[in-house]
């Protein structure tokens, strides 16, 4: 069964409903939903000897946590790849390529990594084909960076791959040396739209077992739902990838409620889709249609995100924009006037102004009955941010970015800038709604850690002291709400999910303590006692809870 469809009880704990500030006792879920909360005697009145009662002895109850943009399948994959994020070297960066070359990825075509980041780097030098060819010079590797966005080749893959020194593509880039040779650096579409395509495809085996995997994983940290861009991973085969994740959901392998984010990078891949009637919101409980992501820009540490002004560090460019003007208000036009919700990945406030435009001039057109959204949403200003409550448009945000980045965005912007970006709180306060997100691969999947660092804008280091720009800090409520009903609204579906009340969803996550009475910086060290979904236990953390 994709869920459970008998009566289960859960009592004796202490309840955040998040309805309201009040709390309860006790929660009657049946057939998936909850139909009834309150106090313990109140509940357990309406429960017979067919009600499986569970103890949950003084913990904590919230509603599910819920992830608004991740990459599952990626996230998965990564797990079997070389993981570079703990390097601060180039050299080390080869050294453990070289080791896992032949050990984890012995039996790989390609060599594939993923986390590196030059900002940590000597002199935060970007790799070169030249020092991925001291791994192999007879296999292809592929390293991405951090963010995704970037990715270095050694001189194997530049050849697969074809680019040379004549090589370009629409919406990305192909770093050269003086000389106008590939240096091996590819950026956005350079990698996304053409070297990605180049990788073996997966089976359909192995596409379930990747999935599998990481929603029972991201059960174990509190996540009941999440919306996922997966596209990319099947080279962009949507009949492929909704059969893998509908086999899951048919046979209740799934942990996690999972809402595509379809990645259709043109309207070569727009057109078909819209034309079978596909619409957000279409599909079963546990696996369904969510927007379109649409991407307009790259990210900030590569450079790549788009700004009105230079970067301040590198006063030649302002970074890219992956479509043109054109084809941008085309693909946008015809989802919006189509009734599909966009996830519009923004980084830049170039970007966003530019996608703000477009969406006004549309709303003027035709009603779309959801709200659209702009995922990241990071370097910005009072006016953007006072036009998007204005026109309705959410933001999709990830609360770690602040965490990782800190350290290099006034060299990136400026202190003008820098300021008034990652302003979650301004965001908030100007009436644009939140969805808490990792961005996973990106971030570690991790609610509890996006809380904290929404709640103290420090590093796992505590650092800086007092947080990165203090005036953004949340509450914890706020915090809270943001990865539970903020995401639930961004994505359009606050009516089953997002807080816990009759006739929604009995979708939850049970804690060993109060994310309200710990420490700022002790939230992400909360055990994560039981996550249920509609009445489904998915994960437990403490078998001392009697199931």
């Amino acid at each position: 069964m994709a869920v459970s469809k008998n009566k289960v009880a859960f009592f004796n704990a202490k309840i955040r409903p998040f309805v309201d500030f009040r709390q309860a006792e006790a929660i009657l879920i049946d057939g998936g939903k909850i139909v009834s909360i309150g106090q313990t005697n109140q509940v357990l009145a309406n429960c017979d000897n067919n009600v499986q009662k569970i103890d949950l002895k003084g913990r904590t109850v919230l509603p599910g946590f819920y992830d608004s943009h991740i990459h599952l399948m990626e996230t998965s994959k990564v797990m079997d790849e070389t993981w570079l994020g703990n390097v601060n070297s180039i050299e080390e960066m080869i050294e453990i390529g070289r080791k896992e070359a032949q050990t984890l990825q012995r039996q790989s075509e390609w060599i594939l990594g993923r986390g590196w980041d030059q900002e940590k780097f000597p002199g935060k030098a970007y790799p070169s084909r030249y020092d991925l060819d001291k791994i192999s010079s007879d296999r292809p590797i592929l390293y991405q960076r951090c963010c995704g966005i970037v990715g270095v080749l050694n001189t194997k893959a530049l050849e697969i791959a074809k680019i040379d020194r004549n090589f370009s593509i629409k919406g990305g880039i192909v770093d050269k040396d003086a000389d106008g040779n590939p240096t091996g650096i590819v950026r956005r579409e350079a990698l996304d739209g053409w070297v990605k395509k180049l990788l073996p495809k997966i089976t359909s085996q192995r596409a379930q077992f990747l999935l599998k995997r990481i929603t029972q994983i991201c059960a174990a940290a509190g996540m009941t739902s999440a919306q996922s861009d997966d596209l990319i991973m099947v080279l962009n085969d949507v009949d492929f990838l909704d059969d893998a994740y509908s086999k899951l959901a048919a046979t209740g392998e799934l942990s996690l409620r999972i809402g595509q984010q379809y990645l259709l990078r043109n309207m070569d891949m727009l057109s078909p889709f819209v034309a079978q009637g596909r619409k957000t919101g279409d599909g079963g409980e546990l696996f369904y249609t969510g927007p379109l992501k649409i991407i307009v820009d790259g990210s900030l540490g590569s450079r790549t995100a788009a700004l009105i002004e230079s970067y301040s560090d590198a006063p030649d460019t302002k970074g890219l924009f992956v479509h043109s003007d054109e084809e941008l208000l085309e693909m946008m036009t015809l989802a919006h006037m189509s009734d599909i919700q966009m996830a519009i990945h923004s980084i830049g406030d170039a970007a966003s102004a530019k996608v703000l435009d477009i969406i006004e001039s549309l709303q003027k057109k035709h009603v779309n009955p959801w709200n659209h959204r702009i995922v990241h949403c990071q370097i910005g200003n009072q006016e953007i941010y006072k036009r998007m409550a204005r026109l309705g448009v959410n933001a999709d945000v990830q609360a770690p970015f602040v965490a990782s980045e800190w350290r290099w965005v006034k060299d990136r912007v400026g202190e003008k800038r820098e300021a008034v970006s990652y302003a979650w709180k301004s965001l908030l306060n100007a009436g644009v709604e939140l969805g808490g997100s990792s961005d996973s691969p990106v971030e570690p999947f991790a609610p509890l850690w996006g809380i904290q660092v929404a709640v103290t804008r420090t590093n796992i280091d505590g650092l800086p002291a007092n947080g990165w720009l203090p005036n953004e800090i949340l509450s914890v409520d706020r915090a809270l709400r943001m990865y539970t009903l903020g995401s639930a609204t961004v994505c359009g579906e606050s009516k089953s999910k997002g807080t816990l009340e009759n006739g929604k969803y009995g979708d939850m996550v049970i804690l060993k303590e109060d994310p309200f009475l710990v420490k700022p910086n002790e939230i992400a060290s909360i055990p994560v006692d039981l996550t249920v979904m509609g009445g489904r236990i998915t994960f437990v953390g403490d078998s001392s809870i009697g199931i």
